[in-house]
């Protein structure tokens, strides 16, 4: 099983698994969380979700996974008023993947509600709490971009490999239509 996470847009009262709504799943990310993702949203966002897994002797468990659930327009406000920092923190090197994330911010969300599923992620995790504690931190992080929290959120993100960097920061296209490489 590949570990991703999922961007997705929906139109749900609440938040959805991935495993339910594959067609609202725009993006993707492998093995972490696109800085760019996370700096949609607030603490107050954080939300979890019921997911049906099963434990290892094949019984299935409803399980309450943390996930990142908020209106669309609130989403997008909340990136707004930190972007002129990030792309400061991210530095020119990084300047064309954040022109191609905030055009893909202003045409491919057609729906009301933004979310990040972290199902996949979550079960990589040996105590499944720490990927809460973790999400806590990388808001801190996109929030003031330095520091501790900042570093960690760099460095689950994969920022200082040149060859994955793009995907760290934005992440790749699942069911959108954007051609990024």
């Amino acid at each position: 099983m590949a570990n991703r996470a999922y961007l997705i847009n929906h139109s749900q009262i609440a938040a959805i698994a991935a495993e339910n709504s594959e067609e609202s799943c725009l993006l993707g990310a492998n093995y972490q969380v696109p800085i760019l993702w996370i700096a949609l949203f607030e603490p107050s966002d954080l939300t979890f979700v019921s997911v049906s897994c099963m434990n290892d002797n094949g019984d299935e468990l409803i399980e309450k996974i943390p996930t990142l659930f908020a209106p669309t327009t609130k989403a997008k406000s909340t990136y707004a008023a930190r972007s002129v920092a990030l792309a400061r923190s991210l530095g020119t090197e990084n300047a064309h993947h954040i022109s191609e994330w905030e055009t893909f911010l202003s045409s491919n969300l057609p729906a009301s509600m933004l979310q990040i599923d972290l199902a996949e992620l979550w079960m990589m995790y040996e105590n499944q709490t720490d990927l809460e504690l973790d999400i806590r931190e990388w808001l801190l992080g996109v929030k003031n971009p330095s520091g501790h929290e900042w570093e960690n959120l760099c460095s689950q993100a994969n920022l200082n490999d040149p060859e994955v960097r793009r995907y760290g920061l934005r992440g790749f296209p699942w069911q959108s239509k954007v051609q990024w490489t």
